[in-house]
């Protein structure tokens, strides 16, 4: 029975006719088990408006070179000018070969896609693009489309059509295209209507009425809100914008049930190669074949023959907000071509709406799952971000951090810190070589980072204006002979914390309001343990084993949770949550302070100006306040606060942002400020399956 719904067009051939299927992609090479020993023929796609059925064969001269006019006395296309004064092919949109048709099922998985072709309209590119101004890497449409037909007697039509079905679900329709057959003419020459003839020769190219299984564009909703299109269609649009660059990356990385996403790359651009070679005058281009080498390229430095430090591994990642040094992980349009959307053309170096990338990493190590032929798409540990950098731990304790390092902060200055900073590479964005420095645990602050070892030393490098990066000398010493082992760091503008695993909490730097006092730990004033701690311009947060938060430090615009008062605090004081709330995590902005609880919920309270807190208004609040959202059903599973935004991933993958968005750091497609959650628009498809990773720093915001 077929899985389609419809029948076939009442434009098909009768059931009693054979019928012509068209293949454009793995049927190129690979027939399904019902079409093998079925007559196939070399295929070629236009669009409606080239001949109808019935329209005289076109022929060509042998040897003809790409463009060749129709041999004299042969019938050209309806539309063209007389044979000898014009090109072949009617000038005329036609099919292009695109790489952005999303695969789950096949070359990829559910949390890590792969791409296949798609064969899409020209108008199709053209409207999207023109919603969506592309860079100059876009996807390219050529003068048609080389493929297989596969000539299916009427006995076996269903029963090819059912095998059919099944092996393209999830993403395809039916549809019937007018393309030709091309069918080489006898050596010895062919005669012409009216006595001409053709020697030594040639082609014959026969119109043809053929089955064709496409996905097409998805609606402009559809794309704006998931990126990749949740209906039948599974369209990419992300990948158009730079196909040698990201699909690329993709297409080297990815490998799913059918096995590496770049062996049906390699497979289809060899077939076209030699397709090419035998039918020049068709004059075929698309981004097959460049696609292909690039991926190779990628392919080739991850290989196992090479040095374990100089091994290729490609970290993705879905980002939004400022890039100017490139904490993003992306790179910049270039200022004198056109600039893709999401990218504001006034501002280039921010992105206002989720953005996928991928990041090239030397020497993360191979996972014992990547398979050999593919290059490994490690998932991190942690992600971080800092003021204006990022980092993230991947494999073995590799530590990476990238964007800015005005202050060392990525580690340059620091001993047995650097790694050797970036590596060429011919990629959209150099590699990164991990730190000489093993991470355990990773912190960025604004403008320093903080690494834990695995052997429990601590590492503070960047700015230490406040003191920030000088570990206390009694917190050194019970890390060191005193075997004492850290639970988590933090880092903030002008501070930083260390959490013991007995439950002590160490932060110093900055402690001119209170928020800090270097080698004298914070115990818990129940017994219990401090866990975490996150770190804002004048005050800081604890967490504890019990899911309480405690707060201390600067109070003037309600920072720490006290509904009648706003009188600093030298030591932890427990904030009172309400309705019995167990808190999960804590996250501090400058001013301001956000909390995910038990069950999903946020409260959040403190400095409001721009919205930060997400209640619908811009008045601070002094103690804590549930905060609500609207539209989904999902519930928030990770809570961030940035110095004065706020940001929410919930559990269906969606990314809320309130407060301030001059970077566009809230996603929201412009750069202006919020007092309510909204809904970041996504035009990248991050992983709609899995568990996800959450980084919010100054103004950029990262997620694996």
């Amino acid at each position: 029975m077929s899985s389609f719904s419809s029948p076939l067009p009442a434009s098909s051939p009768p059931a009693s006719s054979p019928l012509f299927i068209f293949g454009y992609g793995s049927l190129c090479w690979k027939p399904s088990p019902d079409m093998v020993g079925v007559p196939s023929f070399p295929g070629y796609l236009t669009d409606g408006r080239s001949p109808s059925p019935g329209s005289a064969s076109i022929r060509v001269a042998a040897n003809a070179a790409p463009g060749a006019n129709a041999a004299p006395g042969a019938n050209a296309a309806p539309g063209s000018a007389p044979p000898g004064s014009a090109p072949l092919w009617p000038a005329v949109p036609s099919y292009a070969r695109a790489w952005a048709q999303r695969s789950c099922d096949h070359r990829g998985t559910s949390s890590a896609y792969g791409i296949v072709c798609n064969l899409l309209k020209s108008e199709e590119l053209d409207s999207y693009f023109a919603a969506h101004p592309p860079g100059p890497a876009r996807a390219k449409a050529s003068p048609g489309v080389l493929g297989t037909l596969y000539e299916i007697p009427a006995a076996s039509r269903e029963q090819a059509l059912e095998e059919l079905d099944v092996r393209e679900k999830g993403g395809y329709e039916r549809e019937f295209v007018q393309c030709y057959l091309i069918r080489e003419l006898p050596e010895g020459g062919h005669e012409l209507p009216g006595g001409a003839r053709l020697p030594g020769g040639g082609h014959e190219l026969r119109p043809v009425t053929a089955l064709l299984y496409r996905g097409g564009v998805a609606s402009d909703e559809l794309s704006r809100r998931h990126g990749v299109a949740e209906d039948k269609h599974n369209f990419w649009p992300r990948v158009l914008y730079d196909v040698p660059s990201f699909a690329a990356s993709v297409q080297a990385s990815a490998v799913g049930p059918s096995g590496p996403n770049i062996v049906y790359l390699r497979q289809l651009a060899e077939w076209m190669a030699l397709q090419a070679g035998k039918f020049p005058f068709l004059n075929v281009k698309d981004d097959t074949i460049e696609l292909y080498e690039r991926a190779s390229e990628l392919v080739e430095l991850a290989g196992p023959g090479r040095d374990e430090r100089d091994r290729l591994s490609l970290l993705f990642l879905s980002v939004l907000g400022n890039n100017e040094q490139r904490q993003l992980g992306v790179p910049n349009p270039d200022p004198a071509g056109p600039v893709p959307r999401p990218f504001d053309a006034r501002k280039p170096d921010q992105i206002p709406g989720l953005w996928e990338t991928s990041l090239p990493l030397l020497g993360a190590g191979a996972g014992p799952s990547d398979p050999p032929g593919s290059v490994p798409r490690p998932r991190p540990q942690f992600l971080g971000a800092g003021g204006s950098h990022s980092g993230a731990i991947v494999g073995d304790c590799r530590c990476y951090l990238w964007g800015s390092d005005a202050e060392g902060q990525c580690g340059s200055r620091e001993e047995g810190g650097g790694g050797g900073g970036k590596v060429p590479l011919s990629h959209a964005v150099p590699a990164l070589r991990p730190l000489q420095l093993r991470a355990k645990l990773l912190a960025l602050g604004h403008a320093h980072t903080v690494v834990a070892t695995p052997d429990c030393e601590l590492r503070c490098f960047g700015s230490d204006t406040h003191g920030q990066c000088a570990v206390p000398a009694g917190l050194a010493a019970l890390l060191g002979a005193g075997g004492a082992t850290i639970a988590s760091v933090a880092a903030g503008v002008r501070t930083t914390a260390c959490i013991l695993d007995s439950g002590a909490a160490y932060v110093f730097g900055d402690a001119k309001h209170l928020q800090s006092r270097g080698d004298a730990p914070y115990l818990h004033p129940a017994g219990a343990k401090f866990v975490a701690a996150s770190l804002g311009l004048r005050h800081t947060l604890l967490l504890d084993d019990q899911g309480d938060v405690y707060a201390f430090g600067d109070n003037r615009v309600g920072q720490l949770g006290l509904p009648a008062s706003r009188e600093p605090l030298a030591v932890p004081n427990k904030v009172l949550l309400g309705e019995r709330r167990r808190a999960i995590s804590v996250s501090a902005g400058w001013c301001h302070a956000a909390v995910l609880c038990e069950g999903g919920a946020v409260v959040a309270w403190g400095r409001n100006d721009k919205g930060q807190l997400g209640l619908g208004h811009n008045e601070n609040k002094m103690g804590p306040s549930l905060v609500k959202w609207g539209g989904g059903e999902g519930v928030a599973a990770q809570v961030r606060c940035a110095p004065e935004n706020t940001v929410i991933l919930t559990d269906d993958g969606r990314v809320l942002g309130t407060g301030w968005g001059e970077h566009g750091n809230l996603g929201t497609g412009d750069c202006e400020d919020r007092n309510e959650f909204v809904e970041a628009v996504v035009e990248a498809s991050i992983r709609r399956e899995g568990e996800f990773l959450l980084a919010v720093g100054g103004a950029h915001v990262l997620i694996a």
